[in-house]
């Protein structure tokens, strides 16, 4: 998947974004507070999934080397067929500041990047790690931080003296506010 299939699924989806956020500006609407619903975003994510190609999907486990080479992948130019052009005028015409091209944004150069498996000692290493900055954070040992207060077990006659001497005390006291 890393390989470029979630990278044409996410370059479809901001393609749809981008016109929608167009639309928006077009009916009126202030652009810094546009919000999309999820159902309007949950129908842009099956129209992206359903335009990323057969051909892309090949492609991208071609380049992974799982299939048989039988051709050449080129990732740069996945066969997404989207008109930038249109988007990157309508774009262009809101006079945004600081806006990042078209092309940038719906190839992201940081969503090129596939990730790597680390070996075996390097995740032991990783592990170990963690486990230090852990227990540097705790104090050390679960034992000392035990701020709880541990409760007395009452026997059966502890609790009878225990009552009486309540009932006592209340009977007392009533005593005292009747005089």
């Amino acid at each position: 998947m890393d390989a470029g299939i979630i990278m044409s699924f996410k370059r479809h989806y901001r393609h749809l974004h981008v016109k929608w956020i167009l639309s928006q500006v077009e009916e009126g609407k202030e652009i810094n507070e546009l919000k999309m619903d999820v159902l309007q975003a949950i129908r842009y994510i099956i129209k992206s999934w359903n335009e990323v190609t057969c051909e892309t999907i090949y492609n991208c486990w071609n380049h992974t080397k799982i299939l048989p080479d039988r051709t050449n992948v080129n990732l740069t130019n996945l066969s997404d067929n989207i008109d930038n052009s249109m988007l990157s005028q309508s774009v262009a015409t809101l006079n945004l500041n600081n806006v990042m091209s078209i092309e940038e944004y719906l190839n992201n150069p940081e969503e090129r990047t596939i990730y790597e498996i680390p070996e075996d000692d390097k995740i032991v290493e990783m592990v170990v790690e963690m486990y230090k900055q852990k227990t540097e954070v705790e104090g050390g040992d679960d034992d000392d931080n035990d701020d709880s207060v541990e409760q007395a077990l009452i026997s059966s006659s502890g609790a009878l003296k225990s009552w009486k001497l309540s009932i006592h005390f209340y009977y007392n006291k009533k005593m005292l506010a009747n005089k």
